[in-house]
């Protein structure tokens, strides 16, 4: 095989036009302006060589294996290294990657190998049209194995959409370890050698509304395993009943403890109509849908004499799939059919919709394939109904696919599933038979916990010989709603009547707003035992509307609302700020590094005033504390950060918002990041004059027919960034910058993302940065030395005809949020410089290509004036106490909105050398809510505070503050009332 493994091989293959997501398709791709699918990293598979496998599947047919729908494929996909990421703005991130199957695939699932979601995250499947889709998956569908595998999806092209917050990138745990191309089964239309279930078969569908075996016919579902092979199988219950997800079905099914992640059962896949057996359409297609699905279990016990295999399912009841636990009987002796009273099997032949085949005549014990009674014991022998009870006449069989399905007794209890048998359609005789593995065998088994079934299903040890099924659940009815009270401050007390039935525990709901206009409800507490509970979590002033609802014995269903009932609560408002965030932080391009952040106001919900905490960190999606808070009570809806930054450091910001009535901090999440220089000798983000400012720039594809091009599928800035798509044949392209002076010190930033075909150490397919210095006479590739951030990672192969070959350069990679590069251009200060990014592709495959932004060069910029070079200590001395008599460090008290300047060198031993000083600041009676500005007395009044204060509340805190050159500091009151200021020093710089 040449260079390129398979799947790459295939993956680079021309896949066509993208297609708009349906409506009915919950896509995050549908609601954003993302690329096309065409510009989407993709794999496909081979062709499937249907004559051969169906050879294959005959000679299966004849041994002791589960059927196959699908061909499996083993891969190792992850996020990191195929698909496409993309920054969607707001905070999220969104990874896609489309997968097509080969010629002859017409459905397509997918094994998870590791799989495991962090809150806020969503997975989720849906052919490439938009017209089929899985339901998201999400953190609650993270199993112990650590492994996901996905029902399947009837289509050939399929999407894989991973949705997520931004800060979460570099811990995204999901690898695809299978792809399974299916090729039959499972509702889709099949090749001829593959035939639907026959046609004499009877729909589950048939049975009326009132018929007994309506509720077994919830216990069986279709399964696959390994993606690839299918089987039937049931629900059980056991002694407890407890609606533990027990699962049975054949030990030929192939289960083990080290597929039993794989397993997915699908409920309820049967035909909306009765189909008349031996028609037409009883032998064609039906319109089951599969969106009903458990996926994961572990093995618990199986023995291959009586064929059995029992697993537990790892997710619990869904109670909208209306499950039913079938009873059992492990009597030893034959069981008793009539047609009054017939014995049933229940089954998917084939994977096609559910069926039901019944037995009229005497079971008889024998061997499996066998004729003589007892034989070994291990298997029921059931001869179908020639002439089946209710009005059709044509016999129904069972076929593979039906492996593993539950035969139950007259009384409708489980006594053994399908190990296999002679019927067929239009059989007679003894060819219209089958074989069950004995569940009385199959109770102890080989005599272990792990090869019997008695341990399982008779936890109690009860010793019952026969138990009947369950429901799901026995529905309650809804509480009446009584009475909400504010019993207290910040306390509403909530009553209610249990309905009827009663329930068990109650769930309590409550939304913001009247019971004639609320909010969204949520649930606030579950499994309350009874009337009333009691809300402390409420605050003063607000109204809440409450709903009750409640829960039977088994906690798993819900009865419907309660109605509605509302009250305001007393107290204190306890409410945080309505507050959307920072929203942006600019380079302040100035001699002194700064960067200057803005958002909109927040409103208060208490009261306010509200003030704004800001923080910061060198660290992207950092979470704030207060080791990061660089201020605090900023008034205003903007802030310059600068004194303490490095020049050409990124830096990242969050800003939230406090209600000064209650102190409360809201928790937005949102961070906007830059990085400070001085001034800017080339500034371009492609936003500007006409829509994009590109004075000076040009573009060329040297060899071959595509260009660089403007794209708003990806920026660093609002909505636009350059593009060069990588390409499958020899081709380059340049990106050139206007021509300028870098000064010494000046430094390089521009941000980018890219996708080339290969990886970084066999790197195919890259993108460089040259510079000349004599009007494109020469270009050099920029030296790795210069890089300080974000560069080269790899050197492009000089085997394949790429015309950058053997030059450094960005390799591999992955399309995702767009990251700085940054470099210092010193080596080139004096020259008249023009730069060019550069792109090379080989000759086969493709990835996506390389996106560019937001490119500056900028000399450096300096921190502001330090503090001192050395600190001293001093014994702590008491400077400023306005409570004392009137003075220059004493009375009166800060009146309101009042500035007053303080000399402070000179006392307590503070020389007047000293350049800032260390010292405990306290507020004493505080007439109003507000906050305490102090700074160096020759600069301007600071946004920002040192100290919040409530009415009649005693705060402290610790600063160190700059003074001028006369010692003196200025302070703010920053309130409606007066207050009194203490100042102790600890310390100062010099």
């Amino acid at each position: 095989m040449s260079r390129r493994a398979f799947l790459c091989a295939m993956a680079c293959a021309a896949l066509g036009a993208g297609h708009a997501v349906a409506d009915t398709i919950d896509s995050t791709a549908s609601r954003y302006n993302v690329q096309p699918l065409d510009r989407v990293g993709a794999v496909a598979g081979p062709a499937l060589d249907l004559a051969a496998i169906g050879r294959e599947d005959v000679a299966r047919s004849t041994r002791d294996v589960p059927q196959r729908f699908a061909i499996p494929e083993r891969v190792s996909m992850t996020p990191a290294d195929h698909g496409t990421w993309e920054d969607l703005g707001d905070g999220q991130l969104l990874w896609r990657l489309r997968i097509k199957g080969g010629a002859g695939t017409n459905s397509l699932n997918l094994g998870f190998t590791r799989y495991k979601l962090l809150p806020g995250e969503r997975l989720l499947l849906y052919s490439a049209d938009g017209t089929k889709g899985i339901r998201p998956f999400t953190a609650a569908d993270n199993h112990p194995q650590g492994e996901l595998w996905t029902p399947v999806l009837t289509t050939a092209d399929l999407v894989v959409e991973l949705t997520i917050p931004k800060a979460n990138r570099s811990a995204v745990s999901l690898k695809i370890g299978w792809i399974n191309q299916g090729y039959r089964g499972f509702g889709t239309m099949t090749a001829e050698s593959y035939d639907k279930s026959g046609s004499c078969n009877l729909d589950v569908e048939c049975l009326g509304a009132g018929d007994p075996w309506r509720q077994q016919m919830r216990s069986v579902a279709v399964i696959s395993t390994g993606g690839s092979t299918f089987c039937s199988g049931s629900l059980i219950n056991d002694t407890a009943n407890d609606h533990k997800m027990y699962f049975m079905t054949a030990n030929h099914c192939g289960i083990s403890s080290g597929n039993a992640a794989s397993l997915v059962a699908f409920w309820n896949y049967q035909n909306s109509f009765c189909r008349t057996p031996g028609s037409v359409a009883s032998g064609g297609a039906g319109n089951g849908v599969l969106s009903q699905f458990h996926t994961g279990s572990f093995f618990r016990a199986g023995n291959a004499p009586s064929d059995f295999t029992l697993v537990e399912l790892d997710d619990p009841p869904v109670p909208a799939f209306n499950h039913f636990w079938a009873g059992w009987d492990r009597s030893t002796g034959d069981f008793t059919c009539t047609p009054g009273s017939p014995c049933a099997g229940i089954h998917h032949p084939n994977t096609d919709e559910k069926r039901i085949t019944y037995v009229i005549s005497n079971t008889a014990t024998t061997s499996y394939g066998g004729t003589a009674s007892p034989g070994d014991g291990t298997h029921i022998w059931a001869h179908w109904a020639s002439d089946p009870p209710g009005p059709f006449t044509v016999p129904g069989v069972t076929e593979p696919g039906s492996s593993g399905s539950p035969l139950y007794s007259a009384g409708r209890r489980y006594i053994g599933q399908l190990h296999g048998g002679p019927s067929s359609c239009g059989a007679t005789g003894d060819g219209l038979s089958d074989f069950y593995g004995r569940f009385s065998v199959s109770w102890t088994g080989g005599g272990t916990n792990a090869t019997r079934l008695s341990n399982w299903l008779d936890p109690g040890n009860t010793g019952a010989a026969a138990i009947d099924g369950v429901e799901i659940c026995t529905p309650t009815g809804p509480p009446t709603i009584g009475t909400a009270s504010a019993t207290g401050p910040n306390q509403i007390q909530l009553t209610w009547v249990d309905g009827t039935p009663s329930s068990t525990t109650f769930d309590v709901l409550r939304a913001m707003g009247t019971c004639a206009a609320p909010g969204p409800f949520v649930s606030i507490a579950a499994a309350v035992a009874g009337s009333p509970y009691t809300d402390n979590g409420v605050s003063g002033g607000t109204t809440y509307a409450y709903h009750v609802a409640g829960r039977d014995l088994s906690g798993i269903c819900v009865s419907t609302n309660s109605g509605c009932v509302d009250v305001a609560a007393t107290g204190s408002c306890t409410l945080a700020p309505t507050f959307a965030g920072l929203t942006s932080a600019s380079n302040q391009a100035a001699t002194t590094c700064g960067i200057a952040l803005a958002w909109s106001a927040g409103i208060a919900n208490c009261g306010g005033p509200v003030t704004y905490n800001v923080y910061r960190s060198t660290t992207p999606g950092f979470t704030p504390n207060p080791g990061n808070q660089i201020a605090t009570g900023i008034t205003g809806t903007a802030y310059t950060d600068s004194g303490t930054l490095a020049n050409n450091t990124q830096y990242y910001y969050l800003v939230r918002s406090v209600d000064g009535t209650n102190s409360v901090e809201e928790t937005n999440s949102i961070q906007q990041g830059a990085a400070p220089s001085g001034g800017q000798t080339l500034h371009e983000t492609f936003e500007g004059g006409g829509g994009f400012d590109t004075v000076g720039w040009t573009h060329s594809a040297v060899s071959g027919a595509v260009d660089w091009a403007l794209s708003n599928t990806q920026s660093q800035t609002p909505t636009h960034s350059w593009f060069s798509a990588d390409q499958t044949t020899v081709s380059h392209r340049i990106l050139v910058s206007p021509a300028f002076m870098p000064l010494t010190g000046m430094s390089l930033s521009f941000w980018h993302t890219f996708a080339f075909d290969g990886t970084v150490a066999e790197c195919y397919d890259g993108g460089t940065l040259e510079y000349t210095t004599n009007a494109g006479g020469t270009w050099t590739v920029l030296p790795d030395v210069a890089f300080t951030v974000g560069g080269f990672n790899g050197t492009v192969n000089n085997g394949f005809s790429n015309p950058i070959g053997n030059k450094r350069a960005w390799c591999a990679g992955t399309i995702g949020a767009m990251t700085r590069v940054a470099a210092n251009l010193s080596s080139l200060a004096g020259n008249t410089v023009r730069l060019r990014w550069h792109e090379g592709d080989d000759v086969t495959d493709s990835a996506t290509g390389w996106f560019v932004d937001s490119v500056d060069v900028a000399s450096s910029c300096t921190t502001a004036p330090g503090l001192g070079t050395s600190f001293y200590t001093v014994v702590p001395c008491r400077l400023v106490d306005t409570r004392n008599a009137a003075g220059p460090l004493g009375g009166p008290a800060l009146a309101a909105s009042a500035t007053r300047q303080f000399t402070l060198s000179g006392s307590c031993a503070v020389p007047s050398s000293a350049t800032a000083l260390a010292l405990n600041l306290t507020i004493v009676s505080a007439g109003a809510t507000g906050s305490l500005s102090a700074w160096r007395a020759d600069v301007t009044q600071p946004a920002t505070s040192v100290i919040n204060f409530n009415p009649g509340v005693t705060r402290a805190n610790n600063l160190v503050v700059a003074v001028d050159v006369n010692g003196a500091i200025k302070t703010a009151n920053n309130s409606a009332g007066s207050v009194h200021v203490v100042v102790d020093v600890v310390g100062y710089f010099q």
